[in-house]
């Protein structure tokens, strides 16, 4: 799937991502209150990968694209109710409502993406699991 194609794909679920896609890594690094190093290490990059995609001489691959484009959703949709420490910790710690996974593995599919998003909408509604 295309980049468009997730993007509509979010927008269909009433989900806007603001972001413009080149400059993401450095927006969400940036939300999260994260260092380059930091951010390689929650996406399991190296921080050289990282400051390549901020200056703009590489870009992610379409896997890691379509993560960071997950992780913005996840980011905006929590963002307003939990401040940058709480939500790191929060992506990268085993949640047993979604099975044991940190939320920031389940980053890498179109279905564990939806029930993270589906977490969240409980979540959100004040019926946490």
């Amino acid at each position: 799937m295309t980049k468009s194609q997730y993007a509509s794909a979010y927008q269909k679920q009433n989900v806007v991502v603001s972001a413009p896609t080149k400059n993401l890594p450095k927006i969400l690094r940036e939300k999260l209150h994260l260092s380059q190093e930091g951010f390689a290490r929650l996406l399991g990059v190296s921080l050289k990968t990282i400051s390549r995609w901020e200056l703009q001489t590489a870009k992610p691959d379409s896997y890691l694209q379509e993560r960071l484009v997950r992780l913005n959703v996840v980011v905006n949709k929590l963002s307003p109710s939990m401040q940058p420490g709480a939500l790191m910790r929060w992506l990268t710690t085993s949640q047993s409502a979604l099975r044991g996974y940190t939320p920031v593995d389940l980053l890498g599919s179109d279905y564990s993406t939806e029930q993270l998003q589906e977490f969240i909408e409980e979540w959100n509604h004040g019926a946490p699991t």
